[in-house]
């Protein structure tokens, strides 16, 4: 996935491609990335959560009652050949 955050204005950008990002979430603000459109055209997609640094995220990704625009990673579940690695347990 790229830099889509959750509840960030990039989830609802309609535009087909790559779209630019100046108020990231984290460092650095400005950030290019995949619009969620682009990301939908995808045969596959590969999702890391490593290290703890990701345990929230992970868990988020896991918890049924989280709606994706709280966790933009659920949107991966929509691509055909979605595969998930992670070091958490």
């Amino acid at each position: 996935m790229g830099a889509l955050y959750p509840y960030h204005q990039s989830l609802a950008d309609k535009h087909h491609g790559f779209i630019v990002v100046d108020d990231s979430l984290k460092p650095p603000p400005e950030r290019m990335t995949s619009s969620l459109s682009l990301m939908q055209t995808a045969e596959a997609a590969v999702l890391l959560f490593v290290g703890e640094a990701k345990r929230k995220a992970f868990e988020k990704f896991n918890d049924a009652v989280c709606p994706a625009a709280a966790c933009p990673e659920k949107l991966v579940l929509a691509i055909k050949d979605a595969t998930v690695f992670t070091d958490l347990s």
